[in-house]
């Protein structure tokens, strides 16, 4: 049975390599200046765990590009501004067009998150946070609603709704 993968120019080495549907690359040259000589490219994993692939042009030299990222230039389209390429199954390896959609960072993340690739960062481990689960926990004990909700964020150094939020448990709610 024949192969019916669909192959197209990998944007910006047209003329010089293809790319599959399924994320294989091969290079329409030899290595000897001629073409002709078609061959599959090795794909070595990066730092992240994306597949990539060594690209040569006159005008570049030789250039790491990640897999994911020429399939969706060539099945997808260009990446919109602002936009992140996302892995639909979360699997990095899979790089089928049908895998990779744009998403914003926010939607990524939460992807992320909901595929179990990520952990939530939550309570001190979230960059924003000024207080320590023991410290929430110290609100929380002396809290007394509609009473001591000033002289609290005065002594922890956070706003009088935040109080508020962690004596009513709307925040940090992950917290026992």
């Amino acid at each position: 049975m024949a192969n019916s993968e669909e192959w197209r120019p990998v944007v910006g080495y047209e003329g010089l390599y293809l790319v599959s549907e399924s994320g294989v690359v091969k290079s329409l040259w030899s290595g000897r200046g001629s073409r002709g000589h078609e061959y599959l490219l090795a794909q070595i994993p990066d730092s992240k765990g994306y597949f990539r692939v060594g690209l040569t042009n006159d005008e570049l030299g030789q250039k790491w590009r990640r897999v994911h990222i020429l399939v969706a230039q060539a099945f997808v389209g260009p990446r919109p501004a602002g936009l992140q390429l996302n892995h639909r199954d979360g699997n990095k390896t899979n790089n089928h067009w049908s895998n990779l959609e744009y998403v914003t960072a926010s939607e990524n993340s939460t992807h992320a998150v909901k595929m179990g690739l990520r952990h939530a960062l939550r309570g001190s481990a979230h960059k924003m946070s000024k207080l320590t689960e023991e410290q929430v926990k110290e609100i929380r004990e002396r809290y007394v609603p509609g009473a001591n909700s000033k002289q609290l964020a005065r002594e922890f150094g956070i706003d009088q709704s935040n109080v508020w939020l962690i004596g009513t448990r709307e925040a940090w709610a992950h917290l026992e």
